[in-house]
């Protein structure tokens, strides 16, 4: 009985101290807020050493500016100081943490702008949100995510230490940078250069030249309006229709280029690789993937490691370089020539005892063919009296050398 007794209180301490225990630990607050009147086409400038941003624009022609803090206590909360200055139609905000406790504070900035203006924002760390606008924008943090909504009549520069990236439609260049996290972007009219250390990149459209890098994580380029650039460490990647040359590189992926006016480059350690048109040179390599190019205005490179080729080459200026080499270590090959190309052509194939059946050579145009039913097959001969070399070899896999319907 005394036992049952004394279990009561205890319990209700126990009780209580687990209450005391949830309850979050006391916290002071403090809201600042200025505002400025301004005419369009100033600066919003902040520096500040940590703290999110979160920018708002609107039709009235004032800076809001409204900056929470929040603390343990009264003491860090004034060891975080945030000063303000106005220097005609620019706004500067400066926020400094001063001594041990300032660091320990939490920033908050809300800010609201006129639509037409510019930013220039830096935070030591905290994500970044800006609202459509237009004007130059320039943001830079050193650690969080940054957002950024459609900005009209002004370039886009952002920057974050660690965070992902989200533009919407730029009128003028962009230029964004992660150290990891994916990169997300609009239609963009000016130039373009995209870097991530880690992770996926999407570009829906750009206006002009094109750059793309990351360390690892696939790439998706729409139609752009100049040359393109790309490059990952591990991930596919898919160009749309380029006006420009396009450059593509992967460690590991499939690469599908679309089409492109220019020369075409592409190289994969391990993927296949599509081009759907060039109006130049492609040049095509995969350590281990099938090849298809179609519509090629200049000549032909392509390798494989293993997997078929199938090229497509409908150039009809023979006065332009229109030589061809195609070389599969196991897998056919098919070539597509126009009627009246004038060409040298060399092809071989080999036949190894661990082939599933005889191969063969096919050919549309007139050529000489020797070795049929040995383990090596050739062909040689000149179409339309000679020209640029086409060389063709595989090894277990027909070579078809097929004419282009007019």
């Amino acid at each position: 009985m005394m036992k049952q007794f004394l279990n009561k209180p205890v319990a209700l301490l126990l009780a209580m101290s687990g209450l005391l225990v949830a309850l979050p630990a006391a916290s002071e607050n403090q809201k600042v807020e200025k505002t400025f009147s301004v005419k369009s086409g100033g600066t919003f400038n902040l520096d500040s050493e940590h703290g999110s941003i979160e920018v708002e624009s609107w039709s009235q022609q004032k800076v809001d500016v409204v900056v929470k803090k929040r603390a343990r206590n009264k003491e860090r909360l004034a060891k975080f100081k945030v000063r303000f200055e106005q220097k005609g139609n620019d706004v500067f905000v400066d926020g400094e943490a001063e001594g041990s406790g300032g660091n320990r504070v939490s920033v908050e900035y809300i800010i609201k702008v006129p639509k037409n203006y510019n930013l220039n924002m830096k935070t030591g760390g905290g994500s970044i949100q800006v609202d459509d606008i237009n004007g130059n924008v320039k943001v830079d943090t050193s650690g969080g995510s940054i957002s950024i909504g459609d900005v009209g009549n002004g370039n886009v520069t952002a920057e974050t230490s660690g965070g992902s990236i989200r533009v919407g439609d730029v009128d003028g260049n962009l230029l964004v940078d992660t150290s990891g996290g994916s990169i997300k972007i609009g239609k963009v009219k000016g130039t373009s250069k995209v870097e991530t250390s880690g992770g996926s990149i999407v570009v829906e459209e750009g206006g002009a030249d094109l750059s793309a890098d990351t360390s690892g994580g696939s790439i998706k380029i729409g139609p752009v309006n100049g040359k393109v650039s790309v490059d990952t460490s591990g991930g596919s990647i898919h160009i749309g229709m380029a006006q420009g040359d396009v450059n593509a590189d992967t460690s590991g992926g499939s690469i599908k280029v679309d089409g492109s006016m220019g020369k075409v480059k592409v190289d994969t350690s391990g993927g296949s690789i599509f081009v759907g048109s060039s109006g130049g040179p492609v040049l095509a390599d995969t350590s281990g993937g099938s090849i298809k190019i179609l519509q090629a205005k200049g000549f032909i490179e392509a390798d494989t490691a293993g997997g078929k080729i199938e090229a497509e080459m409908i150039q009809t200026d023979n006065s332009v370089d229109t030589h061809v080499d195609l070389e599969s270590a196991g897998g056919s090959i098919t070539l597509y020539l126009p009627k009246n190309i004038e060409a040298s052509v060399s092809a071989k194939l080999e036949i190894t005892r661990s082939a599933r059946r005889d191969y063969r050579i096919y050919s549309d145009f007139p050529l000489t063919i020797k070795g049929v039913d040995s383990d090596e097959v050739t062909a040689k001969g000149k179409i339309n009296g000679g020209g640029d070399k086409i060389r063709l070899e595989t090894t277990n896999g027909d070579i078809h050398i097929k004419m282009l319907e007019e």
